[in-house]
């Protein structure tokens, strides 16, 4: 990396570490660039993702018969083409019917990985739903606010 800049620079280096339903604990990293003098300070950030890992998909629930639906795009802005699926799982407690890319899958309530979206890209439409359980029928005020699957990812470029 170069740049220019006017006054004193400095990098600030963070890391977040997660862990993938293989048990490896990629980093994500962030570098921040800030430089200047006291009258004009500018942040500049980059966010460095590792070639493999674990990130949500979750949206807000609506209630359609006796369906919960969570649906919404995975922003093409921050996501782009780089990354793929390779596995998704219930991050919900809960059975889910997931449509993605064009392909659908079920998901168990206990967490267990499909690698049924394997190789689609991760930004784009999701589609996510849940039947409600007897509970939520008689209560459906107690229906959870968010579905949300575990997606491990990787960086296509290799």
């Amino acid at each position: 990396m170069t740049w220019d800049v006017r006054g004193t620079p400095t990098l600030l280096i963070s890391f977040a570490e997660d862990s993938t339903q293989d048990g490896s604990k990629p980093k994500t990293m962030w570098l921040t660039l800030v430089a200047g003098d006291n009258a004009d300070v500018r942040r500049k950030e980059i966010e460095i993702y590792p070639k493999r890992g674990l990130d949500s998909v979750a949206f807000t629930t609506t209630l359609q018969g006796d369906t919960l639906v969570a649906s919404g795009t995975k922003n093409s802005d921050r996501w782009g083409d780089e990354f793929e699926i390779l596995s998704v799982a219930s991050g919900s407690g809960r059975p889910l019917t997931v449509r993605h890319a064009g392909r659908s899958v079920t998901l168990d309530g206990g967490g267990t990985s499909s690698t049924g979206l394997q190789g689609t890209a991760y930004n784009g439409d999701w589609d996510l739903r849940s039947g409600l359980t007897n509970a939520e029928r008689q209560q459906p005020a107690n229906t959870p606010d968010w579905l949300i699957v575990r997606a491990t990812i990787q960086c296509k470029r290799r």
